[in-house]
């Protein structure tokens, strides 16, 4: 089969669109061009039904978000982030949500009306909606009735200089809580001023998601301290809610009742009460609020935040960071009861409710929205260390949390599809669900992102022109390899070849070409690691990545339906393996980190460069030295020359030791460096959270959460040898008397047990087994 054949298959769903979704059209209160920013828009219809059907299929996309129900019960959010010119569009059944007789379909959409770390806006915004229901088809289209939202603040912070959406500040006065139900009157409302056929542009055509929707589900909190203390003056009129908030008083005294429902006694004009809510852990979603006996304009502020200071009981919040995290809410109250769930899913452990200035007392109950991607499968982890236990559910729960509608770093300020982070998370997901789904979409968008010199973005969608990492780049076209080897599929590569010719030449063209290595490239950001590396001049860890890539990818040319000289990578291989071989490596057989700007070696050997250039099987490389110098003081003692790797980059040595059979090392480092993590239920972006003269980092990256697999592989001893899981080895730790491992694969489950006994392997038959490099 040819290369193009294959692009047709990988993109045969883009290219259906549902009949029926065709007959709806684009549809938006007033205009859906103009004056867009930070805007909440609403839209009703109604149904009647002589029965309810036993599926009832609806398609719906929104440009920027939405968030669909049926009679008042949420149905799903998305869509999920893509471009507008296949922009995606969501599937799901309503007929659990349906009732017999009078129906309603109510829509919540929201457009940022700028770009941020996951949304590029084309200057338009929009909701599309086709349903099958029985005998009955709806479409959105002129009929609907919508409106723009004016009872909400426009004029609010974001949430972060990365995340998409501002601060929600809803003044129920004027958005009627009740406007989900059928017996709201909407005989006020308008109707869209304009209906755009489905495929007008920037919407030229549209793709099916590609992925399940997000699974919704319901968290509570617990109550763990009540405060309060003096308003700052004009706070009614603050835009910055997070802000403001933190320049009043924070700390709170431990509560006597942990419920979710409490009562907050009448506060004095000027003054506020605060309640400390504690989700136990990390989460994600959007609080939602049910307030009782409000005589109206009581206001009510929410402070999400990831860590609080313990000794006071207070949310840690920092007004100066760089990514200007300012996670805040505000519900102003109507008269009587009412509920609000706020619009967008935020990622956080508190949530810090102030009420102000409420002249009666008033009964309040908190929950949570909340959401994720559906991790179904069989990937389980148990032995007889509970420490172990904990560090790996504390792994598999930020897995969780960072994966939505892509692999993001964090839930908490960013929630981008990093690149590098998503690699990481992919091994995760392969153990824990053997998913290929979302890092399949990724790619796709990553692909479609580009410098005019080819490179992709560090991830994408995005406007952040400063995170364009040439690293990360090479990480992309790993991931096709990372790809086929879980699936057994070339269908990637063969997809999207030509993303990878042009990053290869842009490569070529940063090739030095008398040392025959690849210079720094000033205008980008080279990540590398989270740590001190040499990065200008020629870094070796940026040849090295080059040359594992180029290694890797030449394996996967083997099977795939292009030739094997593709791109010339064969040559260039032996060419950068001998240039690398030449100018880095020094006489003890060590790599040094690099050649300066000047052209001079480094004195510094960094563990990074030494691991890359054993995953690279660098002839000249003495693998013995770097192993007893380098690697295993470090595992043992966490003694390292400079540059200590971070938590997301030591997954590379951590996972070359285990292939080499230093399981137990492995394990007495994990224990050790995820201890804190463990205790405080996510894993951080680094082993040290809060560096001394620095921002505060987040306590939910699962770059960090590796651990998943890597307890897994080293325990169960279970190591994939070839390509869709086809093959194994299996040479488990004997250490622990109780073990009970289940690995998701393409191929079934595969299992690890043992109590007392040496562990037993259970396996799918078409999986073969490699014992002693003989198959059995």
């Amino acid at each position: 089969m040819s290369a193009n054949t294959y692009k047709r298959t990988a993109h045969s769903e883009s290219n259906t669109v549902p009949p029926l979704l065709q007959k709806a059209t684009w549809i938006w209160p007033e205009l859906g061009f103009h004056h867009l920013l930070n805007l909440y828009a609403r839209f009703r219809k109604v149904i009647k039904l002589e029965a309810v059907p036993k599926t009832a299929t609806a398609w719906i996309t929104a440009d920027q978000f939405y968030r669909l129900s049926v009679n008042g019960r949420l149905v799903c959010r998305g869509p999920a982030r893509g471009y507008q010119q296949n922009w995606s569009y969501d599937e799901v059944d309503l007929a659990p949500f349906l009732r017999k007789g009078r129906n309603l379909i109510t829509v919540r959409a929201y457009n940022a009306g700028h770009g941020t770390f996951s949304y590029r806006t084309e200057g338009f915004a929009g909701l599309l909606f086709a349903a099958r229901i029985g005998r009955q088809t709806v479409v959105s289209d002129a009929g609907w009735k919508c409106r723009r939202e004016s009872g909400t603040r426009r004029d609010t912070w974001p949430y972060s200089m990365q995340l998409s959406g501002h601060q929600e500040c809803v003044d129920l006065r004027g958005e009627d809580p009740d406007w989900e139900t059928l017996g709201y009157d909407d005989s006020s409302w308008g109707n869209t001023e304009q209906c755009r056929l489905w495929n007008a542009p920037p919407y030229w055509t549209l793709e099916p998601r590609g992925i399940p929707v997000m699974r919704e589900f319901t968290l509570k909190p617990k109550v763990v301290g009540t405060g309060g203390g003096r308003s700052r003056k004009t706070w009614q009129s603050a835009s910055d809610l997070a802000g403001w908030r933190a320049g009043e008083p924070l700390g709170h005294q431990i509560a006597d009742d942990p419920k979710p429902a409490f009562r907050v006694a009448s506060t004095p004009k000027g003054r506020f009460r605060s309640v400390l809510l504690d989700f136990g852990r990390v989460v994600v979603g959007s609080p939602k609020i049910t307030v009782r006996h409000a005589a109206g304009g009581e206001t009510i502020d929410l402070l999400h935040t990831e860590v609080i200071d313990p000794d006071r009981l207070a949310p840690v919040v920092e007004t100066t960071d760089h990514s200007r995290v300012r996670l805040a809410n505000r519900l102003i109250c109507r008269e009587g009861r009412q509920n609000h769930a706020f619009f967008h899913h935020l990622g956080f452990r508190y949530l810090t409710l102030t009420v102000r200035e409420n002249h009666s007392p008033l009964d309040i109950a908190v929950e949570l929205q909340a959401c994720g991607y559906p991790m179904e499968g069989e990937g389980t982890f148990h032995c007889d260390d509970p420490e172990l236990n904990k560090i790996w559910e504390t792994c598999a729960h930020t897995q969780r949390i960072c994966s939505l509608d892509a692999y993001v770093d964090t839930p908490w300020r960013e929630q981008a599809q990093w690149w590098g982070d998503a690699r990481i998370q992919a091994w995760n997901t392969y153990h824990l669900s053997g998913d290929p789904r979302l890092l399949r979409r990724g790619i796709r968008i990553l692909a479609n992102q580009t410098t005019p010199d080819g490179l992709t973005y560090g991830h994408a969608p995005t406007i952040a022109h400063s995170c364009i990492l040439p690293d990360f780049a090479l990480i992309w076209i790993l991931t096709l390899w990372d790809d086929y080897w879980q699936t057994g599929e070339t269908i990637m590569l063969e997809a999207y070849h030509e993303r990878v010719s042009t990053i290869l030449d842009y490569f070529r063209r940063q090739t030095d070409p008398e040392t025959g290595l690849i210079h720094h490239d000033p205008r980008y950001w080279l990540f590398l690691d989270w740590t001190d590396l040499q990065k200008d001049g020629q870094p070796a860890l940026l040849s090295l990545w080059l040359l594992y890539t180029l290694r890797q990818l030449g394996e996967l040319l083997r099977p795939s339906a292009l030739p094997d000289d593709f791109e010339g990578v064969l040559e260039w291989t032996h060419k950068l393996e001998s240039a690398i071989g030449e100018r880095l490596i020094d006489d003890d057989g060590l790599i040094r980190d690099g050649l300066t700007s000047r052209g001079k070696p480094s004195a510094k050997k960094s563990l990074q460069a030494q691991t890359l250039a054993w995953m690279c099987e660098l002839p000249g490389f003495d693998q013995d030295k770097a192993l007893n110098e380098i690697l295993l003081p470090w595992i043992r003692e966490d003694q390292v020359s400079h540059a200590p790797p971070s938590s997301y980059w030591c997954a590379y040595p951590l996972d070359l030791l285990a292939r080499e059979g230093y399981g137990e090392d492995i394990v007495a480092f994990i224990k050790r460096r995820w201890k804190g993590m463990a205790e405080f239920g996510s894993c951080f972006e680094n082993f040290d959270p809060r560096p001394e003269g620095a921002d505060m980092l987040s306590h939910s990256h699962a770059w960090s959460a590796h651990p998943l697999y890597l307890l897994m592989r080293t325990l169960g001893g279970v190591r994939q040898t070839a390509p869709g899981w086809g093959e194994i080895r299996f040479d488990p730790i004997t250490s622990k008397k109780e073990l009970d491992i289940r690995i998701a694969t393409p191929k079934g489950t595969i299992r690890v047990h043992g109590d007392g006994s040496a562990p037993k392997l259970e396996k799918p038959k078409s999986v073969r087994l490699r014992k002693n490099n003989l198959l059995q």
